[in-house]
């Protein structure tokens, strides 16, 4: 990435707006994630927000992960780095992916998420809290509750995706208790391609894994056709 987007994958963007936030400060936002010209391009979308002073103001919940640590283990970035990383690598820029992805880290770093273990940190269970955070979020700026409902399942689950191919036949039909088939079909393929993203980010390591999902990709076209 060239310009002045770099300086959020070196976690040099720090939250300092100057503008004062109006009453119709989250319309505007609103209104502007609604825009073809975000899901195309929402890093620079972000960053437009930003420098508006707008950005953490109407979006607080994210203001925190700007400079947080990760588990260096797995990751490179800091949180908000890494984020915007995975907006960047989305293939597909329709809005509830783009949403998701924008938030889908939204609950790292929280009291009752964040543990260390050798001195390192983790976040367990940051995308159930993330989920619960984003229904919050999408109401405020009013979507609907299909886009909210379909928006949050995409965070609430992008932790679960397995990498084994004997896992993926269990974990779609536990997944297919509450959605027709097609539905299924569908949210799996855009959460398959949120975790691609999310592992070419910044996760050490990513390729076998990345590898691994092009496999369960086929596996769930496989289960979708014999459920038909």
């Amino acid at each position: 990435m060239n310009g002045p987007a770099q300086i959020y994958l070196n976690c040099k963007f720090w939250p300092k707006e100057t503008a004062l936030a109006g009453k119709n400060t989250g319309m505007a936002v609103s209104v502007f994630f609604r825009e073809e010209q975000f899901s195309q391009n929402p890093v620079k979308g972000l960053l437009a927000l930003h420098q508006q002073g707008l950005l953490f103001k109407a979006l607080p919940e994210l203001s925190h992960l700007v400079g947080l640590p990760q588990n260096p283990e797995r990751h490179r970035l800091c949180a908000w780095g890494h984020t915007l990383r995975v907006l960047e690598e989305l293939p597909e820029k329709d809005l509830e992916l783009t949403l998701a992805a924008l938030l889908h880290d939204v609950g790292k770093g929280l009291p009752g998420v964040r543990t260390y273990k050798n001195g390192y940190p983790n976040d367990f269970g940051h995308a159930e809290r993330g989920a619960l955070m984003t229904r919050g979020i999408l109401k405020r700026f009013n979507f609907s509750r299909e886009f909210i409902d379909r928006t949050t399942w995409l965070i609430y689950h992008h932790m679960s995706v397995p990498y084994e191919i004997e896992k993926v036949e269990p974990w779609l039909k536990k997944l297919g208790r509450a959605l027709p088939p097609f539905e299924l079909y569908l949210r799996v393929q855009k959460l398959i391609t949120l975790k691609e993203a999310d592992k070419r980010s910044d996760n050490i390591g990513a390729e076998k894994k990345i590898q691994a999902l092009k496999k369960v990709r086929e596996e769930v076209e496989k289960f979708y056709l014999k459920s038909k």
